[in-house]
């Protein structure tokens, strides 16, 4: 009896040894990953204005749960992220500089009420990649191969403006149950 307690604790040690060990590398390996990613951005060149403005304007942005405009017109802004109790809208202004930067003014409104924000993303390239992250701490990721690949972020890109139904959907649901007096 003795020896099968120790032999199954035997076992059972040596599958935590193994799995930590396997957990560990897979982590290192990403880890380094990323971290050459980050290398690599950092190397690349800032995108310029006219190369920002090709990829945003008059383009809009399909995201997980919602999508954004980036209007031609007074580079207008607009959104709309959620559906029923998690809706909001968003409508604002967005800008690009040559130091890679697109930013995007809005205020976003909820039931709750409403509140403004400003996203700003950094956007560099190399020969291989085009990269983004958030500002200011964000990490950076490949948003887009040269040339694009299936499953590039720069793939949830569409010319034209796509987000009118959702936005309005978001806008009336958001009015219609808005809780009077607050302001998020």
């Amino acid at each position: 009896m003795r020896s099968q307690l120790r032999s199954s604790v035997i076992v059972t040690t040596l599958a935590l040894t193994l799995t930590c060990g396997l957990v560990t590398a897979t982590s290192f390996r990403v880890a380094k990953a990323e971290d050459q990613i980050a290398s690599a951005a950092e190397k690349g060149h800032p995108l310029a204005t006219k190369e920002l403005r090709s990829i945003y304007e008059n383009h809009t942005w399909h995201w997980k749960d919602g999508a954004a405009y980036f209007g031609t017109q007074d580079q207008t802004f607009k959104a709309w992220v959620g559906e029923g109790t998690e809706s909001s809208y968003a409508d604002g202004s967005w800008s690009v500089n040559d130091q890679g930067r697109l930013c995007f003014r809005a205020t976003w409104y909820v039931r709750e009420g409403h509140r403004s924000a400003t996203t700003c993303l950094e956007h560099r390239a190399d020969d291989k990649n085009m990269y983004q992250r958030k500002l200011p701490k964000g990490d950076w990721y490949i948003f887009s191969h040269l040339p694009a690949q299936p499953g590039d972020e720069i793939q949830k890109m569409e010319p034209g403006d796509h987000v009118a139904d959702g936005y309005q959907k978001n806008k009336r649901y958001v009015t219609t149950h808005a809780k009077r007096g607050r302001r998020r």
